[in-house]
């Protein structure tokens, strides 16, 4: 996945915009902390009309409608940006399709573990999901350092890969103790 890609959806943060964008909801919904900013000023607004400095009221009203029009053009153009400065470009739906098909070797791998009852070896894996030994010991590095899975000996002396939480009572039995 493009790592400046944002995981919210823009058509919510485009509509809560529109709708409800003098009170930052967008802002919001994208954990921009000017969210706040947005709804003080439109309380301001609303305070200011009311108390009679109406002018001043006007002013700021049409400040923050400048802002929200601003906001709606650069979410519709995939150029608005969340908290952790990524582009909100697209919809969960495509990133998490992304995603997958990066992810698609560790998939392969985690469906083997689960089949294996949580226990598996590299060569075997390899020829599993059809891949390099490489490969499939890059991305086991990468599952132990998620915490997914961790190495580990069994009686026979064997280097193993094994998740906790899918270990069979049979496969438990094949392990060194720790």
């Amino acid at each position: 996945m493009d790592n400046d890609i944002s995981p919210y959806n823009r058509n919510t943060a485009i509509w809560l915009c529109i709708c409800l964008g003098w009170f930052g909801a967008h802002r919001i919904f994208l954990d921009r902390n000017s969210g706040a900013l947005q709804i003080a000023l439109s309380v301001a607004v609303l305070i200011m009309i009311g108390v009679g400095y109406s002018a001043i009221g006007i002013a700021l009203a049409a400040l923050l409608g400048l802002w929200i029009c601003r906001d709606a053009v650069l979410l519709a153009a995939n150029r608005f940006e969340d908290a952790k400065g990524r582009r909100v470009a697209q919809t969960p739906k495509i990133v998490r399709k992304q995603e997958s098909r990066q992810a698609g070797l560790e998939h392969q791998i985690l469906s083997y573990l689960e089949d294996q009852g949580g226990l598996i070896t590299e060569i075997r894996t390899a020829v599993y999901v059809k891949s390099s030994v490489e490969a499939v010991r890059d991305d086991l590095k990468k599952m132990i350092e998620a915490s997914y899975i961790e190495p580990r000996i069994t009686k026979d002396g064997k280097m193993v890969y094994v998740c906790e939480e899918l270990l069979t009572s049979e496969n438990r039995r094949k392990l060194e103790p720790i």
